[in-house]
Parts: structure tokens; sequence; C-alpha cells
């Protein structure tokens, strides 16, 4: 929650790795250690799961949010999600934070900085309800799905991040509506402003002949 708040504001997350990190490298640590004696894991904050879990799809997990773009009636949105749609794929969400935006944007507050991180958990609460192995290794950027297996080597990663995809959509569509809504008024008052424009332009032209 704190990296998506900070996020809002247009501020990197990474500002906080000096804290986090350490934690992560030395609880991953442990659990390979672990795992080499036979011993059960421990711990599930580690780097791995912090990427492929936590930051599924980017910060806040706002794949929902790129795929009503990809669909959006709004020229501009539709763009926006098209292009933002790779780059979400392997955890990059900068040009769908900048670009829709959600960074500063009052109605896209709740679904990234409350909802997101529930979102994001839901790898941690996997691991510790026992659904999911916890993590031996840090894979580096190999997309979604991928990089949650290689964290794990379990395949039950792929139900945990298919099922924060699908709840990502879901959450995100109702906020998205409503700046569907005001970037299409938008859209329709510059085009009546053109409009006008021309006429008095027309008009004008009249009335030199």
């Amino acid at each position: 929650m704190l990296q998506c708040l900070l996020f809002f504001f247009g501020i990197h997350p990474a500002v906080l790795s000096p804290i986090t990190s350490p934690i992560s490298t030395q609880f991953l640590a442990e659990n390979i250690a672990n795992y080499k004696d036979g011993l059960a894991l421990t711990h599930f904050f580690t780097p791995g799961m912090d990427s492929a879990f936590g930051n599924f799809t980017g910060t806040g997990v706002t794949f929902g949010l790129v795929f009503w773009c990809m669909f959006s009636k709004a020229a501009a949105q539709k763009k926006i999600g098209r292009i933002a749609l790779i780059p979400a794929l392997f955890g990059i969400n900068e040009p769908i934070l900048f670009g829709a935006p959600i960074v500063l944007n009052p109605l896209f507050f709740i679904p990234f900085v409350v909802i997101g991180p529930i979102v994001s958990s839901l790898g941690g609460w996997a691991m510790n309800l026992g659904f999911l192995k916890m993590s031996i290794f840090t894979p580096p950027y190999v997309g979604v799905f991928l990089e949650g297996y290689l964290t794990t080597f379990d395949w039950r990663s792929i139900v945990v991040n298919g099922l924060q995809m699908v709840l990502s959509i879901l959450i995100w569509y109702p906020f998205f509506k409503l700046y569907e809504r005001r970037e299409l008024q938008q859209e329709q008052a510059k085009q009546s402003a053109i409009s006008k424009e021309d006429e008095a332009l027309i008009d004008d032209l009249n009335l030199d002949f």
C-alpha cells in the first residue's frame, strides 16, 4: 500500500528498496538453506515473490485498467491501453500510470492505492495458507505467469496469477467507466468547439463575398 501511495504521487517505490531489499534477500537465503536441509520454508516475502505476485503486471496490479483501456470508446484511452499492454505483461506499468493517468487522478485512488495492494497480497496469502510453495529462487523479468512459476517452481502459481488478473479486471471496470465517460464528454466538447469555429469561419467568408 505504501508503494502504491508513493507511486500515486509520482514517487517511484524503489525509494523503499534500501529498507525492503535486505529483509527480503535475507529471507530468501534462509528459505534456500532450509530447502537444502530438507526443512520447511518459513518466509513468503522474498524478491521473487514481491516481483511475481506483489507487483504482478506492475505496482498495484493495474492490468485491469490496461485491459479496459484497450477496448475504450475514447480514442486516447484506447491508444494508451494498446501501448501499455506489452510492458504490463513484463511487470512494467509506468505507461499506464502516467499515460491514463493513474498518478494524481482522484478517480483511480481507491482501485490503485486501497484495493490494488489487496490483490497484490494474494501470493503471500496463498503461501501462508499452504496452497503455494514459498520462493527459493529470484528469476529475471521473464513475463507474467512464467516468472511466478520460476519463483516457486509450483504450477499453482499460474492459478494465483490468473486470479489476480481476473480480480484486477473486475475491480477496475466501474472506475474505468467513470473515467471513460468523462473522457468522452471532453472529446465531444472539443469536436463541438471545432465545429463552431469552422462554421464561424465559413460565415465570415460568405460575408466577404
